[in-house]
């Protein structure tokens, strides 16, 4: 991506009013380019500049009305290629050291910086801390120990079984069973179909079970038709 690009669009920006040597960002960083010198004659108002705060070495900055967009160099040169954290630990470290000091001069600044630098420095060895970077050959030679005598290897996946971390989020794979179809489940009733019917079975009238009551007997009477 082009940077002025990717600093329009992944940059911080400022409105600022331009002036005879460029805009002034973050109160301490001066930049400037020739092209944008003589654009801003055609234009009195404020203009946006972008700067990415992972290195401050250029600008870029954007004229209202005006298509192009121009690429500002830093001017402060003991300010190149730190990054914005960095530059204001720097300048509250030479502030500490001289609080009352209204004229900031570029050499003092860059003594201050070189100083800060080596102190750090000093304290990296001393607690053997790791460096932020690492050159090439140290690579090759740390790679080549680290791996010697050994292979690499694709960790194998057991059948009916899925990846560790995923037996969530898996969709499709070995050990993955679908449910259902691809297609949409219809909510909509399935037309009726005919079944053949099935003769309802008969069942055997249950006996009827004995009374448990104990039965009256009746004596026999002295005429024909009468009861006692």
């Amino acid at each position: 991506m082009d940077e002025d690009l990717r600093r329009v669009h992944l940059g911080w920006p400022f409105k600022l009013q331009p002036n005879d040597e460029g805009v002034r960002v973050l109160e301490g960083l001066f930049y400037g380019s020739d092209e944008f010198q003589a654009a801003r004659e055609h234009h009195k108002g404020k203009v946006t500049v972008y700067i990415d705060p992972d290195d401050l070495s250029f600008a870029t900055a954007v004229i209202p009305r005006d298509p192009e967009t121009y690429k500002l160099a830093l001017q402060t040169t003991v300010f190149a290629d730190l990054t914005a954290s960095e530059f204001l630990e720097l300048m509250t470290q030479y502030r500490r050291e001289n609080p009352e000091v209204t004229t900031l001069y570029e050499d003092r600044i860059a003594k201050v910086r070189l100083e800060r630098h080596d102190q750090l420095k000093k304290i990296g060895v001393e607690r053997r801390l790791p460096r932020s970077y690492v050159t090439q050959a140290e690579t090759c030679k740390k790679a080549k120990s680290l791996f010697a005598a050994s292979r690499l290897v694709t960790t194998p996946v057991p059948i009916d079984t899925v990846a560790p971390g995923t037996s969530a989020t898996a969709i499709s794979g070995p050990g993955i069973l679908p449910l259902g179809g691809a297609s949409l489940i219809d909510h909509e009733p399935a037309e009726p179909t005919s079944t053949p019917a099935i003769p309802a079975r008969t069942s055997k009238p249950k006996a009827e079970k004995p009374s448990s009551e104990t039965p009256v007997r009746l004596g026999r009477p002295a005429q024909k038709g009468e009861l006692l």
